[in-house]
């Protein structure tokens, strides 16, 4: 179940904000002087939110699957392109942070929250966009 596991990807890059993203290059990590992406950033803020809208349209699509909500095939056609949408924005702005670190970035080093975020939006989009395979019309060939 495609939805299933794209919503399980959305879930870590909405949890991956408050996971350390930075850390001074002369302090262990999850230490004092680790900071979240919640913190150091305001892509991170954008990030929760893309996860949780992502989250939340392929959540609609489980539901449809199980047979608990009855949606459309187009309206299942549209939640699925705009996870896949919203998730390749949030593989786009977590790449971002990913090369560029925030200012004062001269004693700053990438931590594992950031790493999880970018394998998360990455397995978020991919997912999202296997569901848009998997929803798409048929046309018959002449």
């Amino acid at each position: 179940m495609v939805p299933g596991a794209a919503c399980v990807a959305a879930a870590a890059v909405a949890a991956s904000p408050f996971l350390p993203w930075f850390a001074t290059d002369i302090g262990p990590p999850f230490a004092a002087s680790s900071s979240s992406g919640w913190e150091a950033t305001g892509i991170a803020r954008i990030v929760l939110v893309l996860g949780v809208l992502v989250f939340a349209a392929n959540a609609a699509l489980v539901l449809d699957a199980l047979e608990r909500i009855a949606l459309e095939d187009r309206t299942a056609l549209v939640l699925a392109w705009a996870a896949t949408v919203l998730a390749c924005v949030a593989v786009l702005l977590v790449a971002y942070r990913l090369v560029v670190l925030p200012e004062p970035a001269e004693f700053l080093s990438r931590d594992i929250g950031l790493y999880v975020a970018v394998v998360a939006a990455v397995a978020s989009a991919a997912l999202s966009a296997a569901g848009i395979l998997a929803r798409a019309p048929v046309v018959p060939r002449r």
